[in-house]
């Protein structure tokens, strides 16, 4: 009986690593879900983390002369979704992981510019369904007349807005564009934003931060807020907190701006000079 009874439980446990095996595995991190080159990106620490950062901002606001208003707009976003997004109960009520981190993808549109998120999931079922009852209810969208296989397609009314989403290696994706269904399909870890060599920079020459915006030369991102062009990459992180919003910057310049921008920054853009954030 003893035999039979180690035999029994080594089969289990092979049985039950042959299953995981066999299924899709989660993906590393939301960037590994994304599209490759992209116009800008935005990455996120953990989502509890960010959402106790922002809970501790927006209470701090809130209390202060004049910031009543911030409490109460807190409210009604949280009536609208149907969830708080600024505890963590918020997130696992709505199917989210609080204890992963969520990315964004800018792209090229006509006549819109189009976009993927990637967000962390604990319950799929739930997520899908929230986003099904915020898009349906709240936003104005019906289930398009014709869905492809690994995803579901909403449409909205005569403005042919496509809004696609999908459960993919245990990340949630939604995705805005004119064929929306193709931006949250699987792709290969090579062709993701994961291998973006100007993003990895950025989050190590930044740290840790409750999310880092990432704009590389050349892209649509920039042209949106300044006619010239980039001269290299560009990264705003931004870290909540009861005294106000931290920023950073880090920029690469070429060596005639590094040393124009240091005459004009006071101290002699020492940090700047020295490659580190400002």
């Amino acid at each position: 009986m003893r035999s039979f009874a180690r035999w029994w439980a080594l089969s289990l446990l092979l049985a039950a690593g042959c299953s995981r095996c066999a299924g899709p595995r989660s993906a590393a991190s939301a960037e590994e879900l994304l599209p490759r080159h992209p116009s800008g990106a935005v990455v996120t620490a953990p989502l509890s983390l960010v959402a106790m950062h922002g809970a501790v901002l927006s209470d701090r606001a809130a209390s202060l002369p004049g910031g009543e208003q911030l409490g109460e707009a807190r409210k009604a976003v949280a009536g609208q979704l149907g969830f708080d997004p600024l505890t963590r109960e918020g997130l696992l009520s709505a199917g989210l992981d609080p204890d992963r981190g969520a990315a964004l993808a800018l792209l090229v549109g006509t006549p819109r510019p189009e976009w993927v998120a990637a967000l962390p999931l604990t319950k799929p079922d739930r997520f899908l369904a929230t986003v099904q009852r915020l898009l349906v209810e709240r936003a104005g969208f019906v289930p398009a007349a014709q869905q492809p296989a690994a995803a579901k397609v909403f449409e909205r009314g005569t403005s042919a807005e496509k809004i696609a989403v999908a459960v993919v290696r245990g990340y949630g994706l939604i995705a805005r564009g004119s064929d929306p269904g193709a931006l949250v399909s699987a792709r290969p870890v090579e062709q993701s934003l994961a291998r973006e060599a100007g993003l990895s920079a950025a989050r190590q020459k930044l740290g840790a931060q409750d999310l880092i915006v990432w704009a590389p030369p050349g892209g649509d991102l920039p042209k949106r807020f300044t006619p010239r062009p980039l001269p290299g990459d560009f990264s705003l992180a931004m870290t909540g907190s009861a005294q106000g919003i931290a920023t950073r910057f880090y920029a690469q310049l070429p060596p005639a701006e590094s040393a124009q921008a240091q005459a004009a920054l006071p101290g002699g853009g020492a940090a700047l000079g020295s490659g580190k954030p400002w």
